[in-house]
C-alpha cells in the first residue's frame, strides 16, 4: 500500500481494520464499496421465481424461505445458520411453513452443518443445496436473507439480496455487511447472539407488512447507490485524480453497458436468416442484434455474417466452447443478462432455454419454430411464457390448441419460406 497513490477500501470496517493493524496513511484511502455487480440483478418475474422456488424445493406455496448463499463453511457461519434454524423450531410453532435454505459449494473439510441437521433429525426443513447458475431466481423466490458470516468485508450477496427486495438479518462486527443494511432494510444483531437472531425471524414472518416495507426500502437503496456502472465512474475517477500524467490520447470515455432494445437469438444457417427477413425483421427494426449462437460451429455462418452485413444489421458471432446445445445454451443464457435485453425473439433456439429459465423473463418474448428441433411437449413446457409463437407447421399450431387453448391466443402463421443466398438478396 506504501507503492500506492490512493487505496481503496470496499467498507469502513475494512478500513479500520487496516488502520489498526497496519501503518497507513489514512489521508491516502477511501471507502467506496462494489455495488451491485450484475446491474440487472432481481429485475426478473418475483411471483413467477416465488413459484419456480417452491417447486424445486416441493414445499408449500406460502412456506415463508430464509436463505443465505455462499460457501458452507466456518467463516460464513454455516454452523450458526443451521443452530439458528433449530433453536427457531424448538420454540413455538410458527403461522406458516418455514424453511432454511443455503446455496453454495461446501467446504469438504467441513461438517459441522451437514451433521448438525442429519443428527436433529432436520433435513427436511433445513436444507444445503449446491450452487446454482440460476441464483437470482433464488433471491427472488426467497422472504428474508440471513447473513451469519464471522469475516465478510462487504459481500456480495447482501447488494443481490436487497436487490431482490430481501430485508437481511446479519451480525454486527462481521464485516461491513450492517453499513450498508442499515436500518431500514434488516435487523442488526450481536455477533453470535443466535436466540436475538430468531427473534428477528419472527418479527419478519409475523409482520409481512414490515417484510414488504423493508423489501421496498432495499429495492430503492440499490438502485439509487449502488450499481455497478456507478462504483466503476467513482473509482475510475480516482484513477484519473490520482494518475501523475494523463496517457497519449486523454482518459477514454468510460460508457456503461445499455440494454440490447431487441435481442434476437438465431443458428448461423439460411434457413433462419430467410425467417429473420420473413418477419421482416431485419428491415423493421434497425435496433436489433442477431446472436448467432452457432458461431463458427454453423457450416453457413459465413454467408449469414455476409448477408447481415449487407443488410445493415448488427450480430455478434457467439462462439460456444464446444459444438453442443448446452454450450450455445451457456452462451444463450449469458445474453439475456448484465445488462437484460428490453426485448428477445428466438429462431429456432428456444429449446436452448429450459422452461424454468423462459419463465421468470419479465420482458416480451416471442420464438419462431420451423423444424424439427422442438417438439409439442416441450413446446407446450414453454407456451405461457410467451408472449407470440410463430410456426410454419399448422398441425403442430392445432396440437398445441388442443393442448391448450390459451395456444390460440399466443400463436402465429408465419408463410412457408426458402434459404435465399446472400447473393440473390444484394
Amino acid at each position: 500500500m506504501g507503492y500506492s497513490e490512493k487505496t481503496v477500501f470496499p467498507s469502513q470496517f475494512v478500513s479500520r481494520a487496516a488502520e489498526h493493524h497496519c501503518d497507513l496513511d489514512m489521508s491516502r484511502t477511501m471507502v467506496r464499496g462494489q455495488g451491485l455487480l450484475t446491474d440487472d440483478f432481481g429485475t426478473l418475474d418475483q411471483q413467477a421465481c416465488r413459484r419456480l422456488l417452491r417447486e424445486a424445493l416441493g414445499v408449500e406455496e406460502d412456506a415463508f424461505v430464509v436463505l443465505n448463499v455462499g460457501t458452507i463453511d466456518m467463516r460464513k457461519g454455516a454452523d450458526m445458520f443451521v443452530d439458528i434454524a433449530k433453536l427457531f423450531f424448538d420454540g413455538e410453532a410458527p403461522s406458516r411453513p418455514v424453511y432454511f435454505i443455503w446455496h453454495g459449494a461446501p467446504d469438504v473439510h467441513f461438517h459441522y452443518a451437514k451433521d448438525f441437521i442429519a443428527r436433529h433429525g432436520l433435513e427436511d426443513r433445513v436444507r444445503l443445496l449446491p450452487s446454482t447458475s440460476q441464483i437470482e431466481q433464488v433471491f427472488l423466490g426467497g422472504d428474508l436473507f440471513l447473513l451469519t458470516a464471522r469475516a465478510d468485508p462487504f459481500p456480495c450477496v447482501i447488494h443481490e439480496a436487497l436487490a431482490c427486495g430481501l430485508p437481511v438479518v446479519a451480525f454486527r462486527n462481521g464485516g461491513g455487511a450492517p453499513e450498508l443494511i442499515g436500518d431500514d432494510c434488516g435487523a442488526i444483531i450481536e455477533m453470535g447472539h443466535l436466540p436475538e437472531a430468531v427473534a428477528a425471524i419472527r418479527s419478519y414472518l409475523d409482520a409481512p407488512d414490515l417484510l414488504a416495507e423493508q423489501g421496498r426500502a432495499a429495492r430503492r437503496k440499490i438502485a439509487q447507490s449502488w450499481d455497478y456502472a456507478s462504483y466503476c465512474a467513482d473509482v475510475y475517477e480516482v484513477i484519473r485524480d490520482s494518475a501523475k500524467s494523463v496517457p497519449p490520447g486523454g482518459w477514454p470515455v468510460l460508457t456503461p453497458s445499455a440494454p440490447e432494445p431487441h435481442l434476437i437469438a438465431m443458428r448461423g444457417c439460411l434457413e433462419d436468416l430467410a425467417q429473420l427477413q420473413t418477419m421482416g425483421l431485419a428491415h423493421l427494426d434497425q435496433d436489433c442484434l442477431v446472436a448467432l449462437i452457432d458461431g463458427r460451429f454453423g457450416e453457413q455462418a459465413d454467408e449469414v455474417v455476409a448477408a447481415l452485413r449487407a443488410l445493415g444489421v448488427r450480430y455478434h458471432l457467439c462462439q460456444p466452447a464446444e459444438d453442443t446445445d448446452a454450450a450455445r445454451a451457456t452462451r444463450l443464457s449469458a445474453f439475456l443478462s448484465n445488462p437484460r435485453p428490453k426485448r428477445v425473439t428466438f429462431i429456432n433456439t428456444l429449446q436452448l432455454l429450459s422452461p424454468a429459465q423462459l419463465r421468470p423473463l419479465s420482458i416480451p418474448k416471442q420464438a419462431v419454430v420451423t423444424g424439427a428441433g422442438i417438439g409439442a411437449t416441450a413446446l407446450y413446457a414453454r407456451l405461457t411464457s410467451l408472449d407470440h409463437l410463430y410456426l410454419t407447421d399448422p398441425a403442430l399450431g392445432e396440437k398445441l390448441i388442443w393442448m391448450n387453448p390459451i395456444a390460440r391466443d399466443i400463436i402465429r402463421p408465419i408463410p412457408e419460406t426458402n434459404p435465399v443466398s446472400p447473393t440473390k438478396r444484394s
